[in-house]
């Protein structure tokens, strides 16, 4: 069923809503490889990831340049985009290292999907927080400190 007027599917009808739906998810799905965008930077000899995005991967590529400034090998995985779920990236990344830090600005919802695509080849250590603050580069360098605690740490 079409808008007479505009040619569009007529979506008040709730058959065709969940048609297009239906039509909607599985082309996104199937062209999953043409959309997902992963940023990833100093994975090559990592040990440990962080999975950041939006305004906490800022916090978290700071936080990774200290940590490679002490020596210690901390790469960044960031998605680009978050739906359909970089997958393929996080399970090519769980392979790499033996923790992922997911800090996030979020009830911990971001975590729960790395933790599936993980499936326990690593380490996962969440840091979600609602409270608005934005997350600091220190407070996910404390989180690197935690996972490298036999490293002598400068001041």
């Amino acid at each position: 069923m079409y808008n007479l007027h505009s040619g569009a599917p007529a979506t008040g009808d709730p058959n065709v809503a969940e048609g297009l739906g239906h039509y909607m998810r599985e082309k996104i799905y199937h062209h999953r490889g043409e959309i997902v965008r992963v940023e990833e930077l100093e994975m090559e000899d990592a040990e440990v990831a962080i999975f950041a995005y939006g305004s906490v991967a800022r916090s978290a590529k700071a936080a990774m340049k200290w940590a490679r400034a002490q020596g210690v090998k901390v790469g960044l995985v960031r998605p680009l985009t978050i739906w359909p779920f970089p997958t393929a990236a996080v399970e090519h990344m769980a392979e790499q290292v033996r923790t992922v830090i997911v800090p996030e600005m979020n009830l911990k919802q971001m975590s729960w999907e790395v933790q599936a695509a993980v499936a326990g080849r690593a380490r996962v250590v969440d840091y979600g927080r609602v409270d608005g603050k934005l997350i600091q580069p220190q407070e996910i360098e404390d989180l690197i400190k935690h996972e490298f605690h036999y490293h002598h740490w400068e001041a």
